[in-house]
């Protein structure tokens, strides 16, 4: 819905352009309904979709106009070569990226005096995480039911689990075997986080009934807008399980879809302007979504003019080592095998960890 506004504003400046915008509940709705429109021969000019969906399924429909013909050296070099790789197949531009998000723990700051952890504190491991969790877990009124979870998690769940696996090591079964085991644990070990509830995660946090919300960076402004001054939030990085790894990133990117010669130009022109510097520089602000061009976030950084306490530190931390999620090279079968895994994670008290970690390294859950 936020980047309706920005095609909306390209269409005043262009007043012979009609752009027609439908919105879909989720991004993978959105992927849905488009390969249903490609297949019924009824597909729209330009679409929004994720990294998350992997380019390769539409490349592969035939019904994608490439964007590398139409780009200089220095238009494509403008952009952070991490955002384009996620959408390039067969050594050709599928989607053109425009923004990126980043997962985030969310805390509230009036709960965080029950954890222990210091208000400035800037980062967690995946062990501090846990401790501050299980202090801010409260039955309030002593009827043996949770009425403070200590961490909820919204519907990306399973990219949090992938992150999880990737923080662990180099991906490999051991890794993967000990990422389920601590995912496990937050439900049946810790008791902290509530099994399979992932749906009600954003309101839970909303309401005041969760301490910490793991959630897209882009999930900001609809936190601002619900909790208003109900109580403080803050933000931190995906906590880190071993060492310092990188921070994973999802791209948001439009694909051109073929047509006629002057509407394929029009689909151009609005993607150049969603890349045009003084729209990358509003992005945060109005879409929620991290700039991609080269250079955008240090310079934001470094102004610092109009950017909340939150924004700083949604850049800060997308400023640092990211890795964007390789989903062209992630089969389907492994990533529909971790949707099941994180289920049944969250489903079973006894688990064969090593059993999980092995299916899921060939793709074999079902």
């Amino acid at each position: 819905r936020p980047v309706g506004a920005l095609l909306t504003e390209f269409q005043s400046r262009h007043p012979g352009i009609n752009i027609e915008v439908r919105v879909f509940r989720s991004e993978e709705q959105l992927h849905e309904e488009l390969l249903a429109a490609i297949s019924a021969h009824m597909p729209p000019h330009m679409a929004e979709i994720s990294s998350s969906s992997g380019i390769a399924g539409l490349a592969a429909t035939g019904e994608l106009a490439a964007f590398d013909d139409q780009l200089s050296k220095d238009e494509k070099g403008a952009i952070d070569p991490g955002f384009t790789g996620t959408f390039e197949v067969g050594g050709q531009l599928w989607a053109m990226p425009y923004g990126a998000v980043v997962p985030l723990l969310y805390y509230n700051e009036n709960l965080l005096g029950f954890s222990g952890i210091s208000s400035g504190v800037k980062s967690l491991t995946w062990d501090e995480m846990v401790k501050m969790g299980l202090k801010m877990t409260r039955d309030v009124d002593d009827d043996g039911v949770t009425d403070i979870w200590g961490l909820v998690a919204d519907q990306d769940s399973p990219w949090y689990l992938r992150s999880a696996v990737d923080s662990g090591g180099s991906g490999s079964a051991d890794a993967a075997g000990h990422a389920f085991r601590l995912w496990h644990d937050l439900v049946y070990s810790y008791r902290l986080m509530p099994p399979l509830k992932h749906h009600m995660a954003l309101s839970d946090f909303i309401d005041g009934t969760a301490g910490m919300l793991l959630a897209p960076s882009d999930s900001r402004t609809m936190l601002e807008q619900y909790i208003g001054g109900t109580f403080g939030f803050g933000v931190l990085p995906f906590p880190q399980i071993q060492g310092s790894s990188p921070t994973p990133a999802q791209v948001s990117g439009f694909v051109m879809l073929k047509s006629n010669p002057d509407t394929e130009h029009i689909v151009r022109q609005i993607v150049s302007y969603l890349l045009e510097p003084d729209i990358q520089k509003r992005l945060l602000n109005e879409t929620a979504k991290i700039p991609v061009l080269r250079g955008t976030v240090a310079g934001l950084l470094k102004q610092k003019a109009g950017l909340s306490g939150r924004e700083q530190a949604i850049l800060g931390i997308s400023e640092g080592n990211l890795i964007v999620d390789d989903y062209t090279a992630l089969s389907q079968s492994r990533r529909d095998s971790l949707t099941a895994i994180q289920e049944e994670l969250e489903s079973t008290e006894e688990i064969c960890f090593s059993c999980l970690s092995q299916a899921y390294m060939s793709g074999s859950v079902h």
